[in-house]
């Protein structure tokens, strides 16, 4: 997947989701120090409806791009191992967004599952990123360094 949309994909979900989390923990935050009615920004129920939402749009954005990256060397007619690593990448991100579906929708799973199930997904992004990154070339090591 060296393709530009096999870059824009994974790189745009992370963007949306990246943003999202700074959006969403600032707002979270000015939750728990302003303690006034009057000032709260969001109560713990619309909390829990919003990590829902995230763990949904998480699995769709995953989905997505796993079925892109699978499918993606049929209108191309050649079949690569790196449409594999990202169909993997994406596999972990569907599984942390089911985590958290999982997580926030019943109470047999603990809290901290989400997280460490979300870790586990960017060390695994981590991983394959810095196993191809000795064989790029210098502007690609800096395009996957952003």
């Amino acid at each position: 997947m060296g393709s530009f949309a096999g870059h824009v994909l994974p790189g745009g979900m992370l963007l949306f989701l990246g943003l999202w989390w700074g959006i969403k923990f600032s707002m979270f935050q000015l939750t728990q120090k302003n303690k006034n009615r009057k000032w709260q920004l969001i109560s713990r129920s619309n909390q829990r409806r919003l990590e829902i939402f995230e763990g949904f749009i998480l699995i769709v954005f995953a989905s997505v791009g796993k079925c892109y990256s699978f499918f993606a060397h049929i209108y191309s007619h050649k079949f690569d191992m790196m449409n594999l690593q990202h169909c993997t990448i994406f596999m972990f991100f569907e599984l942390a967004g089911a985590m958290t579906l999982l997580v926030h929708t019943t109470e047999a799973v603990p809290l901290a599952l989400d997280r460490l199930v979300l870790g586990l997904a960017f060390l695994n992004k981590g991983m394959f990123v810095g196993s191809n990154f000795c064989s790029l070339g210098l502007f690609l090591q800096c395009c996957h360094v952003m």
